[in-house]
């Protein structure tokens, strides 16, 4: 008993200043470095160290102790592994199967590598020697667990509960999960948009869309635009398309307000300012505003399948996409509508 009170004084730096052995080690508040704690319970010198070392040693009683090897000295059974361990007065059992002999108590474990069979990551918390999922937050890394709290991996409520995840360091609080991005922060995608549908950085440059182009979040578009879903002809579009918001004003082609929608990065439901979905597309509409683009069929305009574009004579010039309008506010400021009952942007009178 004598060799284990002396163990005992030399390990009484462990408690109750360190959850975990290596952080005593590391700040250097913890004693008994060496084979001697472990061959004062029974094993060899060679088999002695820090708790949370890799040893092997020479095998002794098989009592248990805080500096004892993996095998052998340290109450893994001795050399030939079936001895009981004594523990004070006691037998440790197979569900406390080891001897913390600073309190000559049988513990469920005496460091990390004792919890290896019971979680892949957490260890053994030495404050009351039992195996738990986490200590810190280190040992959480699932995206959807990644805050220790009560010993347990739990869902993250911050960002800053995500940062030890690079590959997911913002937290989507909705969700509790750590993800990419959110549309709300877009730090980790290094100048480009985060796509709200799978909370992933994309390849679009922030603020890089104009009017009608299309685009996965708010961020991708101009000032005063937003990502608005679309439809034509009653049917929705895959997608959306960066709006104006009425509120700015509007300017020709995209006068025609579209109401109480809400952006593709959740922003509340306002009127902006659009094209007729009765009748056209954007992608009709840029065809004809920006590409002054040539055709054959109708099928050459606009979106491929879709009945959303014609080809004509726009302004005298022969085979141009352009798209059917009610009204010359719906086309651009350079093309007319008509004729009357059969329009399209671009008509000129004989």
């Amino acid at each position: 008993m004598s060799a284990l009170l002396g163990v005992s004084a030399l390990l009484g730096g462990l408690h109750p200043a360190c959850e975990r052995f290596a952080d005593c080690r590391a700040a250097r508040t913890c004693s008994g470095e060496g084979g001697a704690a472990g061959a004062a319970s029974g094993g060899s010198e060679s088999g002695g160290g820090l708790p949370n070392e890799e040893r092997s040693g020479s095998g002794g009683s098989g009592v248990a102790s805080a500096g004892g090897g993996a095998t052998g000295a340290g109450g893994l059974g001795g050399e030939g592994g079936a001895s009981p361990v004594e523990c004070g007065d006691a037998t440790c059992t197979e569900a406390l199967p080891y001897c913390d002999v600073l309190t000559d108590t049988c513990v469920e474990c005496l460091n990390d590598q004792y919890c290896a069979a019971s979680f892949g990551e957490g260890g053994c918390k030495l404050s009351t020697h039992t195996c738990v999922e986490c200590i810190e937050a280190s040992d959480c890394r699932s995206p959807t667990a990644s805050v220790c709290a009560d010993d347990a991996c739990e869902e993250c409520r911050q960002d800053e509960q995500c940062t030890h995840l690079t590959a997911t360091p913002t937290c989507d609080a909705e969700n509790g999960a750590c993800v990419e991005c959110t549309p709300d922060n877009e730090s980790a995608c290094d100048g480009h948009s985060c796509d709200p549908a799978t909370l992933a950085c994309t390849t679009t440059q922030l603020g890089s869309r104009s009017a009608c182009q299309p685009c996965q979040a708010d961020s991708e578009c101009f000032e005063d635009y937003r990502c608005i879903p679309m439809l034509f002809d009653g049917e929705p579009r895959t997608g959306g398309y960066c709006l104006k918001r009425l509120a700015t004003g509007c300017e020709r082609p995209f006068a025609v307000p579209l109401e109480g929608r809400a952006s593709l990065s959740g922003a509340a439901a306002a009127t902006y300012c659009g094209v007729s979905e009765a009748r056209t597309t954007c992608e009709a509409v840029l065809d004809l505003l920006t590409h002054d683009k040539p055709c054959t069929l109708a099928e050459d305009c606009g979106v491929a399948g879709l009945d959303d574009a014609r080809c004509e004579t726009v302004n005298l010039a022969a085979n141009r996409c352009t798209y059917g309008c009610e009204a010359t506010s719906e086309c651009t400021s350079i093309h007319t509508c008509g004729p009357t009952g059969a329009g399209y942007c671009g008509y000129v009178a004989p």
